[in-house]
């Protein structure tokens, strides 16, 4: 299982600190807001899954690994890297959990 601060650090360097329009809600949960286009995503820790549930008829809910968020976020269209100078540079640091 994935502990609570390496988790932490993955949802930083995978979405929030490096992605345009991802917005920290809470803890076990991300924002996506572009104008009218909004969904939230929410961590299951335990079982390393993510679930995008929509907020607006632009996106439909689905569920997927930790691993495959990014991807799913391709095929969705909202994967877009914020300029570096917006973030802070350890967003796009490599993270390597030993």
């Amino acid at each position: 299982m994935m502990g609570i601060d390496v988790f932490a650090l993955w949802k930083f360097k995978t979405v929030e600190g490096k992605l345009k329009h991802f917005y920290a809600s809470e803890f076990l949960t991300t924002k996506y807001v572009n104008g009218s286009k909004r969904f939230t995503i929410t961590y299951d820790i335990a079982n390393q899954k993510a679930t995008i549930k929509a907020e607006s008829i632009d996106f439909r809910d689905r569920t997927c690994s930790f691993k495959e968020l990014p991807d799913v976020l391709r095929d969705m269209g909202v994967y877009e890297l914020n300029d570096p100078s917006n973030c802070h540079s350890s967003a796009f640091v490599p993270l390597e959990v030993k």
